[in-house]
């Protein structure tokens, strides 16, 4: 019910496809193809394809050839009897050549014997390198982007960044494959359709990481879909997603393009619809607290921490400067050290699953070295404790990068500090200790509460993040098209 609401009261927030977002990089005075790229075999992925194609082609002087490079039957998304039926529906929509309703006709390209042999040569090379280095980081500057896209990949997969290579080695070796296969097609593609801009989705798993890397490698411009903040909306980059740089720049020209009025109205509405639930996931987190309940306090003055999930850090498009705390076990675990114990407690609260059923905890080993301290207490992800009630009991909170820091500096009980990368800090603050001086300095001084405004900019950009589907209709992780459900 609150989300519908929610869906209703917001609809007229959220962004509608602008043509300046659409601009084709080429400037040559000819007819332009535009290539685009599905690198999964599941329904979002196509209703993204239907929605990019669907524009383009409405656009005079373009071509627009769209190729799925989804291997079936190996993902998880879908039931073996459905990929099957989902097959055999294309190839009679094909027969038939009436596919124009269901999934648009696609571009088909198949690797050829001798690259498949080239491919698993490359693959088993990889992975027999990551084996012998027990370690995914990459050693060459061209293996950078494979690496990050295996690290992502697999963290997703286990829910933890914290995993054995050596114990997943065919793991590696399939997704090793799976990268160079998608590699391999992507630049026979190029080659042979020579596109003026490449459309794919989500930039960051390992099929779609190889359609990037290889586009950009040969300086092809590439456009990136991926969820919307909303239900029902999506949203595009030229970098990444997983970029906080790109998103910080949306959100400051956002931001400067909206009036002051507005941007406080727009940004108030949030911040007060995220009390109820959290609009980008549709998870009312509340559901899991029971409302003012605290968990064990003494008389010492009480430091609240904030975590998110930690694969969320594996995900970044960003380097971090050398000098940042490079996770966030590192921040809490340097706060930790640097507030006295006789005089501070610390209590962690760790980031909910949400609705995820997960049998073991994911995390448990990356927070176990901070429960050693003697004034650190860890709240568990399925713990009941009230996050809210613990700021509003709170001397000063940190967080690195959650949402309980923008939500917690909106209550407004006490000082709160940001010691990771975010899209709406003032990197000068000196809220953001991003490091140990930082960290000291802040610690050193005498700061007062921060004024709710210092995150309009977070909540303004969440508010209208996202374009809605305009031709295929999308909700609950369902799609039609022309009244049909979407392969």
């Amino acid at each position: 019910m609150i989300c519908h609401m929610a869906r209703f009261n917001f609809d007229n927030l959220i962004n509608h496809l602008k043509e300046s977002d659409f601009q084709i990089p080429c400037k040559n005075q000819h007819q332009h193809n535009i290539l685009i790229i599905n690198p999964y075999e599941v329904d979002l992925y196509q209703a993204w394809t239907i929605e990019m194609a669907r524009h383009f082609q409405a656009r005079p002087n373009t071509n627009v050839l769209i190729s799925s490079i989804g291997i079936p039957f190996l993902h998880i998304q879908r039931s073996v009897l459905r990929q099957i039926i989902v097959q055999a529906s294309k190839l009679i929509l094909r027969i038939f050549k009436n596919q124009q309703l269901r999934y648009l006709s696609p571009y088909n390209y198949s690797v050829k014997s001798n690259e498949v042999l080239k491919c698993l040569r490359n693959a088993l090379r990889s992975a027999w390198s990551y084996f012998l280095r027990n370690s995914l980081t990459a050693t060459k500057p061209e293996e950078e982007v494979k690496s990050k896209s295996l690290f992502s990949t697999l963290a997703t997969k286990f829910g933890t960044v914290e995993f054995e290579i050596r114990r997943h080695l065919f793991q590696i070796f399939i997704l090793n494959l799976a990268f160079e296969i998608s590699y391999h097609k992507t630049v026979r593609m190029l080659n042979e359709v020579k596109p003026c801009l490449v459309i794919t989705g989500n930039g960051r798993l390992v099929k779609a990481a190889a359609i990037t890397c290889a586009a950009r490698e040969r300086e092809i411009s590439v456009l990136i879909i991926e969820r919307g903040a909303f239900p029902g909306t999506f949203d595009l980059y030229k970098i990444s997603p997983h970029s906080i740089q790109e998103r910080r720049q949306q959100a400051k020209e956002l931001f400067e393009n909206v009036s002051k009025e507005n941007a406080e109205r727009i940004s108030k509405q949030y911040l007060e619809l995220r009390k109820q639930f959290d609009p980008i996931s549709g998870l009312v987190w509340q559901r899991n607290f029971e409302s003012g309940k605290l968990p064990p306090l003494d008389s010492r003055k009480l430091c609240v921490c904030f975590t998110s999930t930690e694969t969320e850090f594996a995900v970044f498009g960003d380097t971090f400067p050398s000098e940042n705390f490079q996770s966030q076990e590192e921040a809490f675990r340097s706060l930790a050290e640097s507030l006295n114990p006789s005089e501070w407690q610390i209590v962690i609260r760790r980031h909910p699953y949400g609705e995820k059923k997960i049998k073991s905890d994911p995390e448990q080993k990356l927070w176990k070295a901070l429960s050693s301290f003697p004034h650190v207490r860890i709240v568990g992800p399925r713990d009941h404790v009230d996050s809210y009630a613990l700021v509003q009991n709170a001397q000063l909170v940190a967080h690195y990068n959650s949402s309980m820091g923008p939500e917690a500096i909106s209550i407004g009980a006490c000082p709160v500090i940001t010691m990771g990368p975010t899209l709406w800090e003032k990197p000068n603050s000196a809220y953001v200790t991003s490091t140990r001086e930082k960290l000291r300095n802040f610690l050193g001084s005498n700061h007062q509460v921060r004024p709710e405004s210092d995150v309009y900019v977070w909540s303004l950009y969440w508010a209208t993040f996202g374009y809605k589907f305009s031709v295929v209709h999308w909700i609950e992780n369902k799609g039609y098209i022309n009244g049909k459900r979407l392969l």
